[in-house]
């Protein structure tokens, strides 16, 4: 069975784009422009990755990744930023990535497929 991924990007091209991609690799997306959508969305699902932009307007990924890991702890969480390494993302788990944008589309495949997410039948 195909587990979700979810995307959690405010910028609306590199959104667009993301789940473009994912979808062509035959990924089932859920997507969310900030954390109020992703928030609603992970109330009846429980995605096997998320895919989370930290530098969001209101509440910022990295502070709604907390409430995702506490409510889903299985979720694997891959941060997307444009500002160089973050400190403090070892206090979400050993099974956390971060890809500093811009970034290979074929190193987020990688990581998405190293989480175990697995594709829909094409």
């Amino acid at each position: 069975m195909a587990r979700q991924i979810l995307l959690l990007e405010d910028q609306d091209v590199t959104r667009r784009s993301l789940a473009n991609l994912l979808k062509s690799e035959g990924y089932d997306v859920l997507v969310a422009r900030n954390a109020l959508e992703a928030q609603a969305l992970c109330i009846d699902e429980e995605p096997a990755v998320a895919i989370v932009d930290i530098e969001l307007p209101g509440l910022r990924g990295d502070e709604w990744a907390l409430y995702l890991k506490e409510m889903s702890p299985e979720t694997r969480i891959i941060f997307v930023s444009g500002r160089p390494g973050l400190a403090g993302m070892d206090r979400y788990g050993p099974d956390v990535h971060f890809l500093h944008k811009p970034f290979a589309p074929d190193r987020l495949l990688e990581l998405v497929a190293e989480s175990g997410a697995a594709p829909l039948a094409l």
